[in-house]
């Protein structure tokens, strides 16, 4: 049933993004009269206080101020900002679809500026696109894009072949076939024999015994039933990434071949290490990106152009002034 089961996936697919997204944007418009309804209740209360006693507040406002914090006199909010069939099978890139619509929201539904010359890229929205930028990029797109780049950089400088999986390179499993490198290069000619998509995935249900199939399995390109190492066939599978194991594995042999003056195990105890070394070197990259370029970016170089150099929440202000304003007509008393 390779159609229905194909629409059905498809169905899961739109409703699980869709339901989402649509969620947001709800959550989206409360937040907006939530801030509209704070910003009004504190310009209320700081209007009181500048023309009469504490007293109005209490017997002529109808509104509320617990929301508000009583120190500092800001709003708080809760509310935080991730081909179809690789977005739709790869849990991932399926939430990435999400992410990517929460941010054209938050883009679409960005509030107006007081400065006339930004009213299209206005400053929450230069923030949003800024800000959500660098978080998808680091999300996302580096695993893809830069991690593999990192990784072959590092291979190349320290003659270690760490393409597979610091999972697979961990497993003693593993480290016991190694040992016996014409059982793997046999294993990886029979690889190397199936030519389609579909040959491949049948080999994969035939050759559990194979390396490459029991790396594709560790490093959980090829996911398993619960409890078992039975194949879950209604998870996807990405050819790419099984043929990468491969040349992964055929690298590593031809480096234990070649150095039989050291034993498999430390050949793959220092493989392990810098893999291990390449990754805390990407997530070093990630959290300083993250942490510190990012938000130097958006207050050296956004605000600077974008909000006139202010570094406050310049909606919040604009909405308070609107209220005063308000307010002023409703309550001649407060003018």
């Amino acid at each position: 049933h390779k159609s229905l089961t194909k629409n059905m996936f498809y169905t899961k697919f739109a409703l699980a993004t869709g339901l989402s997204l649509a969620s947001y944007i709800g959550l989206t418009k409360i937040r907006h009269r939530i801030t509209k309804k704070k910003a009004r209740a504190k310009a209320y209360q700081d209007m009181a206080n500048e023309k009469i006693s504490q007293q109005l507040i209490l017997n002529s406002s109808k509104l509320k101020f617990s929301s508000i914090n009583k120190n500092s006199g800001k709003v708080s909010f809760g509310l935080t900002g991730r081909g179809v069939q690789a977005f739709m099978f790869d849990p991932a890139l399926n939430t990435a679809v999400v992410d990517l619509g929460i941010l054209s929201t938050r883009v679409a539904t960005s509030r107006p500026s007081d400065n006339a010359k930004h009213k299209v890229l206005t400053p929450e929205r230069i923030e949003y696109l800024a800000k959500d930028g660098f978080l998808l990029f680091f999300y996302y797109a580096f695993s893809h894009l830069m991690q593999p780049k990192l990784d072959k950089l590092i291979e190349k400088f320290t003659k270690n072949p760490i393409g597979l999986d610091a999972r697979v390179l961990n497993s003693k499993e593993i480290v016991d076939l190694f040992k016996n490198t014409d059982k793997i290069q046999k294993d990886l000619n029979i690889f190397k024999a199936q030519k389609t998509d579909l040959e491949i995935l049948q080999f994969l249900q035939d050759n559990a015994d194979n390396i490459i199939t029991k790396a594709a399995k560790i490093s959980n390109v090829v996911k398993c039933t619960k409890g078992t190492q039975d194949i879950d066939h209604g998870k996807y599978i990405k050819i790419d990434e099984i043929k990468k194991i491969a040349e992964s594995v055929e690298k590593l042999t031809q480096k234990i071949n070649t150095n039989s003056s050291k034993s498999v195990d430390k050949i793959l105890k220092s493989a392990r290490n810098t893999k291990i070394g390449s990754i805390l070197a990407g997530l070093g990259i990630c959290i300083f990106g993250a942490g510190f370029v990012m938000p130097t970016f958006l207050y050296d170089v956004v605000r600077k152009y974008y909000n006139n150099g202010a570094k406050t929440f310049h909606v919040q202000e604009r909405i308070e002034r609107e209220a005063r304003e308000e307010l002023k007509k409703e309550h001649p008393e407060l003018r």
